[in-house]
């Protein structure tokens, strides 16, 4: 019985309010395929829902090149399971990438909300029982596409973490300590 306990946590069940959060990160990504900017700026954090900031984005400038948040994803009344942090890299006046690192909660790519999600195939894919390692192409109607990466590690407790980021480049990406990826085909 104990076994079954453990193996059904790292099958959790969908977070209830995960949606809206993962989607307003791709709206304050996304940039209409018509515009001429790459990269959006830190003011559009404020489309990010449910996230409680350090620091608003106007003072950002003054605390090193990222923005940090956090949020509760799930119903769980236990403090650490679905505790999130945000954290926003780039220069006050473009948004490099954005990292969400969810604590003791599954979450998918699905999650991102509607768009075209292509599997991208690298060197550093992995799909064990406790580990996973993916990057995809996501592209929302009419806008220019992201990229996420989604890393996920589970102990035999059934604890551990699923860590997004979600970039303009690829390459933004590939990069993970202690070595960079490679993509195989796309």
């Amino acid at each position: 019985m104990r076994a079954i306990m453990v193996a059904s946590l790292l099958f959790l069940s969908p977070l209830a309010n995960a949606t809206p959060f993962f989607e307003s990160v791709i709206a304050a990504m996304a940039i209409p395929n018509s515009a001429s900017h790459t990269n959006n700026s830190w003011e559009d954090a404020d489309k990010i829902k449910g996230v409680k900031w350090q620091w608003p984005y106007y003072k950002s400038g003054a605390h090193d090149s990222t923005m940090q948040g956090r949020l509760k994803l799930g119903k769980d009344k236990n403090p650490n399971i679905g505790t999130t942090t945000i954290t926003i890299n780039g220069a006050r006046s473009f948004i490099t990438d954005i990292e969400i690192s969810i604590a003791n909660e599954s979450a998918e790519i699905k999650d991102f909300g509607k768009g075209k999600v292509t599997a991208l195939k690298t060197s550093c894919d992995d799909d064990s029982a406790t580990y996973q390692v993916a990057f995809y192409e996501f592209e929302k109607p009419n806008y220019k596409p992201l990229f996420i990466s989604q890393v996920s590690s589970w102990g035999a407790s059934g604890s551990g973490t699923v860590d997004f980021k979600v970039a303009y480049d690829l390459n933004d990406l590939l990069n993970l300590n202690p070595i960079t990826c490679q993509v195989l085909k796309r």
